[in-house]
């Protein structure tokens, strides 16, 4: 994991630049972007917003109407400021994604600007994509080890009986990640007449990968190759809109904080009130775009969100338990959906062989 960890982000940076260089033009390319960028952020909101008032069923809360007291939202302020990098070797030596790839797009499009000005940094961009595509993919060929090991070390630590105590937000947090990826199954096999069953058979292997690794960087290799090969999406656009939305597209961590905070509140018989789940729905989808890439970065985010909505700190505990086992699935989840949102925005753009993915 730590050579993946090593090799992974750095494979991103130079598949967005790749993607970039290998634009079409100027304009069409810049109309791409900015397609890609709006399209995930508005699915994570649309998202976020319908699961805020979704999940509100499944847990008893104690209402308020009295006006809700809201800390400070500073932290959340300076997490969203970090996401820009201070220098360029920070980033890199940080191992933080989100700062990679600002920086990978910046280049990239100062790259496509210069054109044929710079033919020989673009040659080499693509011959460094190459090697560190072939390193990665030396690494992930020991995943399965890495995967029978974990999964045997988290049952040896806890037991089968963690997963009892906890049933309920794990059945909540897994049920709508289960109705989001049955709503994208359905629209693709209307809208393009594909056979559900052949869509899962392709995404299965990335989606294995990440619910096994909890890492959509893990998946990354796998599941950029599944994309033109089985899926039929154009090399460039996956190059570029893939590692674009292992940060940008985060519907499913959205739940993922959500299901969390809901079952905490419930726990330590937090007052709620209307202005509490719209605030609680709009710090969870903020925090999952400024998480931290570092080990804990999960913990960081839910102490802020549990700060900011009165949940008591003791349930910090609580919190970890769940997003360590949540955090298979979410991740397993979030690869095979964002397969198919790529899927839709490809055919919207007509870089998508339907032919390859009907195959």
């Amino acid at each position: 994991m730590k050579l993946l960890t090593a090799l992974a982000p750095v494979l991103m940076f130079l598949s967005i630049i790749n993607g970039f260089i290998k634009g079409r033009d100027g304009a069409d390319f810049s109309k791409i972007g900015r397609y890609i960028i709006v399209r995930y952020v508005a699915i994570s909101a649309i998202v976020a917003a319908f699961m805020t008032v979704a999940m509100i069923p499944a847990f008893s809360f104690v209402w308020d109407s009295g006006p809700l007291k809201i800390s400070t939202l500073n932290t959340i302020g300076d997490m969203m400021y970090d996401l820009v990098p201070g220098n360029v070797i920070t980033a890199f030596s940080e191992n933080n994604i989100i700062q990679m790839i600002i920086m990978a797009v910046f280049f990239g499009a100062i790259l496509l600007g210069l054109g044929d000005r710079v033919g020989g940094l673009n040659s080499l961009a693509d011959d460094l994509y190459k090697v560190f595509l072939s390193a990665t993919e030396i690494v992930c060929s020991m995943l399965p080890i890495f995967v029978f090991t974990s999964l045997l070390s988290v049952l040896w630590k806890n037991g089968i009986m963690l997963f009892v105590k906890l049933w309920k937000p794990i059945a909540v947090a897994v049920a709508s990640e289960v109705l989001l990826l049955l709503i994208y199954l359905v629209i693709i096999a209307f809208k393009l007449h594909v056979s559900p069953w052949k869509i899962i058979k392709k995404i299965t292997p990335s989606f294995i990968v990440g619910l096994s690794t909890c890492s959509s960087i893990a998946a990354f290799t796998k599941g950029n190759e599944i994309n033109k090969k089985e899926l039929g999406i154009k090399a460039s656009y996956s190059d570029l809109a893939y590692p674009l939305g292992i940060s940008l597209y985060e519907a499913v961590f959205a739940e993922f904080y959500l299901c969390i905070t809901y079952y905490l509140a419930q726990t330590y018989h937090t007052p709620v009130s209307p202005v509490w789940f719209v605030i609680a729905g709009f710090i969870c989808l903020i925090v999952s775009y400024a998480a931290p890439q570092v080990s804990g970065g999960v913990l960081i985010c839910l102490g802020v969100i549990m700060t900011q909505l009165n949940i008591p700190g003791e349930g910090l505990a609580i919190a970890g338990t769940l997003a360590l086992i949540l955090d298979f699935f979410s991740t397993g989840a979030k690869v095979a959906s964002q397969h198919m949102e790529m899927i839709l925005q490809a055919d919207h753009l007509g870089m998508l062989d339907r032919e390859v993915l009907r195959r």
